[in-house]
């Protein structure tokens, strides 16, 4: 799967950039002075990323929001207030990273996950590595977003679309190294607890896709919180910044379903994220809920039967009971009035049920 870069901006930047891509091995989908017009080319383009200058960071949330599923680099140095205003989700999508062309295109690799470049011998660079280790993400382990078109996916499957809630703040705060420890002990987690079939994909910088064949809504967010739950045991200490992650799900069925199936459980995990924006409180509870959520109706279901059970039990029992008494207290011949009464109101009840089961 090969990535290509919607570039905006001027055309100076546009240039620069547009040439500076493609030695990475990374294509540009479309280019455009106007956000609003870069926003329709980019998103017909279908881009993994849109790269912009510095002045256009005021419209990272608007190109997080209209171009589905790609991330936003942002060339060049952001005002704190900029940063400030955006929502967490447009936070988490944005990379702001260094105004030169080549050490933009070389952030711009290692978030999206691009191959190494092999060294020339005499010091250039050249364009992607012949490398058969391509398809596997060297600091995560898992499979590459590149190697997921290859995929064998004939049958029913489950989308998990994972973002991670607080990287950014680590690799801001404690330099790349630590994000990268963060992201090793992230890939390691998912290797060491999918199973089978189950396919873990570096989809980009700290987002992740999890496949699951063969599994539906209720199976996925059961994992997906059980992964969660794996990953508070055994996350790597990054002191006040503490990094879990969100999630969103989704099925499909056939290679055809896989896009949009990754989109609709991207669109669940920017909900997620929303409800935590709301309410932090909620994080801790998040995973248990999601796999709650699929169950409710049933669970309400049964324990309403479970109830009319217990409840018929008790009527059944407490008229043996009375009807008993009431029989031996006759043959004794002994009057009670009021066991007398509790008679008559079971015999009129069972009556009344039998006359109404008949239609009499």
């Amino acid at each position: 799967m090969s990535f290509t870069i919607a570039v905006g901006g001027d055309p100076k930047f546009i240039e620069d950039m547009s040439r500076a891509l493609p030695v990475a091995g990374i294509a540009v989908a479309a280019a455009a002075g106007d956000p609003a017009a870069f926003c329709g080319e980019a998103a017909r383009a279908g881009c993994a990323g849109v790269l912009v200058p510095s002045d256009w960071a005021g419209e990272a949330p608007r190109f997080v929001r209209e171009i589905v599923g790609a991330r936003v680099f942002i060339a060049g140095k952001v005002p704190r207030e900029v940063v400030d205003s955006w929502d967490p989700f447009t936070e988490a999508r944005t990379f702001v990273v260094p105004p030169e062309p080549h050490k933009a295109v070389l952030a711009v690799e290692k978030l999206l996950g691009v191959a190494p470049r092999a060294p020339h011998p005499d010091g250039a660079e050249e364009g992607p590595a012949p490398d058969p280790s391509a398809d596997t993400d060297p600091l995560t382990g898992c499979c590459t977003r590149r190697a997921a078109g290859s995929l064998q996916l004939e049958g029913p499957y489950a989308v998990v679309f994972i973002d991670l809630d607080g990287f950014k703040a680590v690799n801001d705060s404690l330099g790349h190294e630590a994000g990268d420890r963060v992201l090793a002990a992230f890939g390691r987690m998912l290797l060491d607890n999918l199973k089978g079939k189950d396919t873990p994909i570096r989809w980009g910088g700290d987002e992740f896709v999890l496949v699951l064949p063969d599994t539906g809504l209720a199976g996925a967010k059961a994992l997906a919180g059980n992964l969660a739950a794996l990953w508070e045991g055994c996350a790597p200490d990054t002191g006040e910044h503490r990094v879990g992650f969100s999630y969103g799900v989704a099925v499909g069925s056939g290679l055809s379903d896989f896009e949009e199936a990754v989109r609709a459980a991207d669109a669940q995990m920017y909900a997620m994220k929303e409800r935590r924006k709301k309410d932090p409180r909620r994080a801790g509870r998040d995973a248990v809920e999601d796999g709650e959520n699929e169950d409710t109706l049933w669970d309400s279901f049964k324990c309403g039967i479970m109830a009319a059970i217990t409840l018929i039990e008790v009527i059944v029992v407490v008229s043996a009971t009375v009807w008993t008494a009431n029989q031996a207290a006759v043959m004794m011949k002994k009057e009670l009035p009021l066991l007398s009464k509790a008679n008559e109101a079971v015999v009129w009840f069972w009556g009344s049920l039998w006359r109404g089961l008949v239609g009499r």
